[in-house]
């Protein structure tokens, strides 16, 4: 029978017994006094479903009755539940008490990974004495409708994978890149640092290679930037352009992390051409995406130029002609020496490069320099020149006894910007022994405020290796001041321009406020192309630090220049 009838109260009829029975969910009637529990009634479908539960978990039928189940559910009303969830029915029996009923889904005892089926259950509960409360519990077998709802879950997580994210990397896709926007677009994000990136050549390895070969190139490049980024911070936006976006970090750590991924790729034959910015304030992700495609594009023209020159034959040519010039030390370099305005001693010199013609004629760099800049190969008479600093800076050290020299080295844009530029420098600066404070890199600023954070970068790697910075051609053309601020600047140099109208009342108040401001900037300031004593007394006047130019002294030979100042 349904019920035990000695534990029946009144108002169970007979009729109630019969509905019970011929229900199909399974539904059992405890009651609780002196906080003991005991099963009170079974109806036959909770019979029949623990008889077939066994067949559908571990394919051993059971023989259950309605008595034995009692009996089971005395022992432990949690039995029917999955040990690790008996905590669920013990929660729902507590908030059946509070409020009158509750219900749980639970896994059922003996499922397995591979087998699992699960249950839904209600409670209700109210107090049928002073001192006795019955509890009505159904069970339902609800396998199916979670089975259902996960392949439901899988199959939206897929057509959301397919929709949002590339299929070839697993990054975002260009919809993700475009509900990036817009939710930038509604709620303005702080400390972002946004990069454009554009593969190097990939339609070149497509028709040469296959697309299979591209895509791996595609993927790798990827892989890259996953080391360093959330891939929910990525963005493939077409065939070979990603966008990354990080909230919430410092202008330092983006900074760190891009040089790092710019490293990595220069590596990897110079995968990508990356440009990058960083705003404190973004709600038109849009147009600092732009911004930074127009730095990648500097970047991707120089790679294009390299890649081109290195192929015509103009190119090789002149590359084996200044490669014998050197080992023929047709290349000399001389010293522009560089005083204090006040006490007229020499604090240093600026390193020049001369070429020496078959007659022995001085060719000075106006004549060379430029077809060098023009076939990318400047850099190779950079570093010549850089390393003969480095070499007679130790020298001093070493035979002299002297370490306050300060030797300034003229860096240009293209060296600067050559993928290998500061492990160069390094290989170079650790053959000798010499301060590296006392090595100046003077760099030309640029007019593209767009350029100031790769200047900043620049500046930041420089500084790491011990070296100062120097800001050339300061007042020239349109050159912007704000570049001034760029930290780890040590000192800037006056450009002649300003110097040789120092007479014109405004000129004059220009170069006055320049120095007093740079001074308060923390800067040393040097003026350059000072050629007569009216110049000199002007700036001495104005506190300017230092001077250069034919008034003092022509460049001169290293020799030359020891034997004279030091």
């Amino acid at each position: 029978s349904f019920l035990n009838t000695k534990s029946i109260p009144a108002e169970l009829s007979d009729k109630w017994s019969d509905f019970a029975n011929n229900i199909s969910i399974g539904l059992a009637i405890y009651s609780e006094e002196n906080n003991v529990i005991n099963t009170i009634g079974i109806n036959d479908s909770l019979v029949l479903f623990a008889n077939k539960v066994g067949t559908l978990l571990d394919d051993h039928e059971r023989e259950w009755t309605s008595e034995k189940l009692s009996a089971l559910f005395n022992q432990n009303i949690c039995a029917f539940c999955h040990t690790d969830d008996e905590y669920i029915i013990t929660h729902m029996l507590e908030s059946a008490k509070r409020t009158g009923s509750a219900n749980c889904r639970f896994r059922l005892r003996g499922s397995t990974p591979e087998r699992t089926m699960y249950i839904y259950s209600t409670c209700c509960t109210r107090m049928v004495s002073e001192t006795k409360r019955l509890y009505y519990v159904t069970f339902q077998n609800i396998t199916s409708e979670v089975n259902f709802e996960k392949e439901l879950k899988e199959s939206r997580a897929q057509l959301y994978q397919l929709s949002y994210y590339d299929h070839l990397t697993n990054v975002g896709n260009r919809n993700a890149y475009t509900e990036r926007i817009d939710n930038i677009k509604q709620n303005a994000r702080h400390n972002v640092g946004v990069a454009f990136a554009d593969l190097n050549g990939l339609k070149k390895t497509n028709d040469l290679l296959g697309h299979a070969y591209g895509d791996k190139m595609i993927k790798e490049f990827a892989d890259i930037l996953m080391k360093y980024f959330e891939k929910e911070e990525i963005f493939r936006i077409s065939g070979d352009e990603f966008v990354v976006v990080r909230e919430n970090v410092s202008k330092e750590s983006f900074q760190s992390t891009m040089h790092d991924i710019i490293s990595e790729c220069a590596l990897r034959n110079n995968i990508a051409s990356i440009g990058y910015i960083w705003k404190d304030k973004v709600s038109d992700l849009k147009r600092r995406a732009s911004q930074a495609e127009e730095i990648m594009y500097t970047e991707k023209q120089q790679y294009h130029d390299f890649t081109s020159y290195e192929e015509t034959a103009q190119h090789k040519v002149l590359a084996k002609v200044l490669a014998d010039d050197l080992i023929n030390e047709k290349y000399r370099v001389y010293l522009m020496p560089k005083a204090d305005l006040f006490s007229e001693r020499i604090a240093g010199a600026e390193a020049l490069v001369r070429k020496i013609d078959d007659y022995g004629n001085t060719v000075l760099p106006y004549e060379f320099i430029p077809q060098y800049e023009k076939e990318r190969l400047v850099s190779v008479v950079d570093y010549f020149v850089f390393k003969k600093s480095c070499e007679y800076l130790s020298y001093l050290k070493a035979e002299k006894g002297i370490t306050d020299f300060n030797l300034t080295v003229n860096i240009s844009k293209n060296t600067l910007t050559d993928l290998d530029f500061f492990r160069s420098i390094k290989k170079i600066a650790d053959e000798f022994d010499f301060d590296h404070s006392s090595l100046t890199l003077e760099i030309t600023q640029s007019g593209d405020a767009m350029d100031r954070m790769r200047l900043e970068n620049y500046i930041k790697q420089i500084k790491t290796q011990g070296f100062k910075v120097s800001l050339d051609d300061v007042g020239k053309d349109s050159s912007s001041l704000i570049m001034l601020t760029i930290e780890g600047i040590d000192t800037i140099n006056l450009d002649r321009s300003l110097i040789i109208h120092h007479n014109l009342p405004k000129v004059a108040t220009l170069l006055k406020h320049m120095i007093q401001m740079s001074h308060e900037l923390g800067l040393t300031v040097v003026a350059e192309g000072v050629e007569t004593r009216t110049e000199k007394d002007t700036l001495a006047a104005m506190d300017c630090d230092y001077y250069q130019g034919y008034l003092l002294s022509e460049p001169m030979s290293i020799e030359e220049f020891t034997n004279q100042f030091i």
